[in-house]
């Protein structure tokens, strides 16, 4: 009896610990069955080219793909358990934090652009799709893929640049056939009148009038010549046929050649120019550039000032920097017609003595300062004057 009991025991005994190892098998066989799943889904989402992840409802990453962390530059373990948000400027992180909240919250679909600075510092341009998934136990869950539209980005920037760069060529083009058709026929016109008058009505002049007659035609081809000169050098600046020859010369000899230029038509309305520029201060820069944009400035300045105004031409070196600037107590401008100036909307207006203008002079004058790395402004004040000044480097 005892005997049977003995092996009743050691058979229980044995079959406990048949069905613990049935059990293991089982166990093992289920946490195979898992990882096999898992592995399944890993590699079908680390198929796809693009960035899928999967957050909890406090936007912390439980999943990403390979795609996912190229993108971000980071490993598996850096990124799980992280919202990332750490890892980005501010501005992003709290726009799409705040998109995760209102998905995890309203359940409804959210397709969103918007950039991603990496922690490399590289600024992608991101399409991302964010939808909630729910489980057996209602707790919500944040599933996303991420695009990256920057190459997409970057090409329709180009056009667009492209087609601004289009539209303003067109606008030039429309501008240099108006000064072409408008503003340098009608100083030929008052040329050919002129000359004219003095072949049919020479007898019949006196000598003051005949001088009156070449002053008009004097000035006439000067302003002329001089919208010429202006035409040819816009028109080869917009082609980027001009190239700055550096050079050191002495800025106050360069305006008084200047000053020389001009007297005829700044005598004519008795308008004094002042070189105020130090004689000994020296530019390492291209000559003929600097002469045309100060020889338009003085000749705008002296256009828009009133008989027996005065011009001053000064200039101040401020560290690496030098600001010349062309002064006068014109009529001056109002803001809306300062702000226009530089464009090739702005509208020309006649000068104090009626003179006629294109408004070339000051656009070339911008192109200029540019190409030699430079900035011009313009302060006027309506019935005081204007000052313009532009700022280039020294050397």
């Amino acid at each position: 009896m005892n005997n049977f009991k003995l092996m009743d025991r050691a058979e229980l005994k044995a079959k406990i610990e048949d069905l613990s190892k049935q059990n293991q098998i089982l166990k093992d066989t289920l946490a195979r069955t898992e990882k096999e799943k898992h592995d399944f889904l890993m590699r079908t989402l680390n198929t796809m080219g693009d960035p899928v992840f999967v957050k909890d409802a406090e936007s912390r990453l439980l999943l990403v793909n390979d795609a996912f962390c190229k993108t971000f530059k980071l490993s598996r373990e850096e990124i799980i358990g992280k919202t990332l948000a750490e890892n980005v400027p501010p501005e992003e992180r709290e726009s799409f934090l705040a998109i995760d909240r209102q998905v995890i919250k309203d359940g409804k679909e959210n397709i969103n652009e918007e950039p991603l600075t990496v922690e490399s510092g590289d600024t992608h341009i991101i399409a991302t799709k964010k939808n909630r998934f729910t489980d057996k136990d209602n707790n919500h869950f944040l599933v996303g893929i991420i695009r990256d539209i920057t190459k997409r980005f970057k090409a329709e920037k180009a056009l667009k640049e492209n087609e601004a760069k289009l539209a303003e060529l067109n606008e030039s083009k429309d501008k240099m056939f108006s000064i072409i058709a408008h503003d340098l026929r009608g100083p030929m016109g008052s040329l050919v009148g002129l000359s004219e008058i003095l072949q049919s009505e020479e007898d019949d002049l006196n000598d003051l009038e005949k001088k009156e007659y070449l002053k008009l035609i004097h000035n006439s081809i000067v302003s002329t010549k001089a919208l010429l000169d202006n035409l040819l050098k816009w028109a080869n600046c917009q082609r980027g046929n001009i190239r700055p020859q550096k050079k050191p010369f002495r800025l106050n000899l360069c305006v008084d050649e200047i000053c020389l230029h001009l007297k005829g038509i700044s005598q004519s309305k008795a308008i004094s120019l002042q070189n105020k520029i130090d004689p000994e201060l020296t530019l390492n820069s291209d000559y003929e550039i600097i002469s045309t944009v100060i020889r338009n400035l003085v000749g705008n300045a002296i256009k828009f000032s009133h008989e027996g105004g005065v011009v001053r031409i000064n200039a101040k070196i401020n560290g690496s920097h030098v600001n010349i600037s062309v002064s006068d107590d014109g009529v001056g401008m109002n803001k809306d017609q300062a702000a226009g100036l530089f464009t090739l909307r702005a509208k020309s207006t006649r000068g104090t003595a009626n003179e006629k203008g294109s408004g070339l002079g000051l656009m070339l004058c911008k192109d200029f300062v540019e190409l030699l790395g430079g900035q011009i402004k313009v302060s006027s004040e309506l019935g005081h004057g204007s000052c313009f000044q532009f700022t280039i480097p020294v050397n």
